[in-house]
């Protein structure tokens, strides 16, 4: 079925407004770095959409929300929330470019992911498995914590999907796109925006889904207690103290500046137990590449990107006990377990946290 694709077909799709876009434009850079493939970005505002025009960078294709919206999108911006909108974009995203642009080939990225190395080994992997879709797991350690996570935020990430131009994928993202426009949220339902649907997907479309294996993709501050430096210099990460891993990509998820110098990177939210050297070599370049990328749209278009909340967080930190329907007693004692340790190591913590760039 995937012999008639190979890595050269796939394009990149992404979506963020304005508040995002230091970040996608850090993100899109070290994509080019790796890969020469095409990449469509969804502005969510116009000014998103004229900054990135102006830019001119090499096979990026802008998508300006008007153009892409009908009307049932249109009916979720006005009801939703901002973070929520985006969520019930992401499928009709994919369909979008499959239908307007032909491309044979489409993998979903996060804005704020950063590449280390090429993904299209990530790539190859889906086509060598003979299947249509390809999904990510949070790769959680097996722990009482990493328990209910999973139960709250679902076994896979929407961070990097690929799906081929095929009428499997079209079934599916067919599908997805009518889950996310009858419900998105993160809070009432266990639906967590777009991203619990995909729980079900490898066993109800087992012939067409592939869940990547590679281990060096979607580290991320859930996983990164997995993870170890070799040295500074060094292509490879250490995975579970036990084998070498490419590093293909970072996830950095809700890095929160508190002013232009003071940015809460949230990655002791869960353990003290992290790898310095790592947090050091991962971390540090990424905010002073986003500190630089937030000057030059300052100097340039009088414009300075500056979030100081996440769309789904409540004071920086999300409450890790959304409402789970039906729970039941071995539930409310593990959530009580993990409020109690979450408290806990955010006050040990909460300086670990805050790095001041100069």
């Amino acid at each position: 079925m995937c012999s008639r694709f190979n890595v050269e077909d796939n394009v990149y799709c992404t979506l963020f407004d304005s508040n995002y876009l230091d970040k996608g434009l850090v993100m899109i850079r070290s994509l080019r770095r790796h890969t020469k493939s095409s990449v469509y970005v969804l502005a969510m505002d116009d000014r998103c959409a004229d900054i990135l025009q102006k830019e001119n960078i090499n096979s990026l294709y802008v998508i300006r929300l008007d153009d892409f919206l009908d009307e049932e999108l249109k009916q979720c911006r006005e009801q939703r929330s901002r973070g929520e909108f985006c969520w019930s974009c992401t499928s009709s995203l994919i369909i979008y470019i499959f239908k307007q642009y032909r491309e044979k080939m489409c993998t979903y990225i996060d804005a704020d992911l950063y590449f280390y190395s090429s993904p299209d080994d990530l790539i190859s992997e889906l086509i060598n498995s003979g299947k249509s879709i390809q999904i990510i797991s949070h790769n959680f350690k097996k722990s009482l914590d990493s328990y209910l996570q999973e139960k709250l935020s679902g076994t896979f990430c929407v961070q990097f999907n690929t799906f081929l131009n095929d009428s499997y994928s079209l079934e599916i993202l067919k599908e997805w796109r009518e889950q996310t426009l009858a419900d998105c949220s993160i809070e009432e339902k266990e639906n967590f925006g777009d991203q619990k649907y995909l729980d079900e997907w490898p066993e109800k479309y087992k012939d067409n889904v592939h869940i990547l294996e590679h281990k060096g993709a979607g580290v991320a501050p859930w996983n990164f207690e997995r993870y170890s430096a070799i040295n500074s210099k060094s292509a490879e990460i250490c995975f579970d103290r036990r084998y070498k891993v490419p590093f293909v990509f970072y996830h950095f998820h809700n890095v929160i500046n508190l002013d232009k110098n003071c940015v809460n990177i949230h990655l002791y939210d869960r353990t003290l137990f992290l790898d310095i050297k790592l947090i050091k070599q991962i971390y540090i370049p990424y905010l002073y590449r986003v500190k630089a990328a937030k000057e030059y749209l300052n100097e340039k278009y009088g414009f300075y990107p500056l979030i100081t909340e996440h769309p789904v967080m409540k004071n920086g930190i999300r409450n890790p006990l959304i409402k789970l329907q039906k729970i039941d007693a071995l539930h409310h004692i593990i959530t009580l377990y993990i409020r109690t340790k979450r408290k806990f190591v955010r006050a040990i913590a909460r300086n670990r946290n805050l790095i001041t760039l100069k």
